[in-house]
């Protein structure tokens, strides 16, 4: 049972480093693409759960109902619906307020959606991670093994963690430092996860799984180099 269990944990541990690996990726598509803002708020998109594909669906229209939170673009301005209301023939100020975190404006549909999929990419990847904490804590009350506990803890933290610095990217309308502090926090992650899986790589075999191990951390440092070179510029 503890050598399916250990399996379990090698297997999730090495599903999870590919979906942050995937969202480090796509993080450097989004900054390559200037796709950035293309959400100017998080965690929706423009108020939207999906967002939004053409600038007629942002635009202020007579005789529509507008969600609470919804938004549009009006005289280069981003305004919020303040509640549920349908709207008369002309723009009435009392039923917006202006979004107060920045003044970005501006729409554009493949912005828009290289940023929501690297949002997905993100929030999918929550998932593995946080099975593997709860097969970490399985293990912890089998085998008292409190280390592998904390590091799969500590990884569900930062993965928490990096969904805040998200938001504050983005509320901060990309801020070099933040967007530099994001990129650590995901690399922290992933090599929290190749620790994980190293710990728990078959015991019967220690030289390949130390030459697994090796390459492991080679590509990935490859694709640091990668990351940061298409990030700078």
């Amino acid at each position: 049972m503890n050598n399916g269990l250990r399996r379990s944990i090698r297997i999730t541990s090495t599903v999870s480093v590919f979906f942050i690996v995937a969202v480090i990726i796509a993080g450097s598509i989004v900054r390559m693409s200037g796709s950035g803002m293309g959400c100017p708020d998080w965690p929706k998109c423009y108020g939207h759960l999906i967002p939004p594909t053409e600038s007629q669906q942002l635009e202020f229209r007579p005789d529509v109902q507008f969600e609470k939170g919804k938004m549009i673009i009006l005289n280069d301005t981003l305004w919020v619906a303040n509640e549920t209301f349908t709207s008369g023939l002309s723009f009435d100020r009392a039923n917006w307020h202006k979004y107060p975190k920045h003044d970005y404006a501006i729409f554009n549909a493949t912005h828009t959606w290289t940023e929501y999929i690297n949002r997905l990419i993100g929030a999918l990847s929550g998932a593995p991670v946080f099975l593997l904490f709860v097969l970490s804590v399985i293990w912890m009350v089998r085998r008292r093994d409190v280390l592998t506990f904390l590091l799969a803890g500590l990884t569900l933290f930062m993965l928490g963690f990096e969904a805040w610095l998200g938001k504050l990217v983005v509320d901060g309308n990309l801020k070099s430092g933040s967007i530099t502090y994001h990129m650590l926090g995901s690399i922290s992650i992933v090599f929290l996860l190749l620790y994980i899986r190293h710990r728990f790589a078959p015991v019967s075999s220690p030289e390949m799984t130390d030459r697994k191990a090796r390459a492991s951390v080679i590509i990935f440092f490859m694709l640091i180099i990668i990351q940061i070179l298409i990030g700078t510029q």
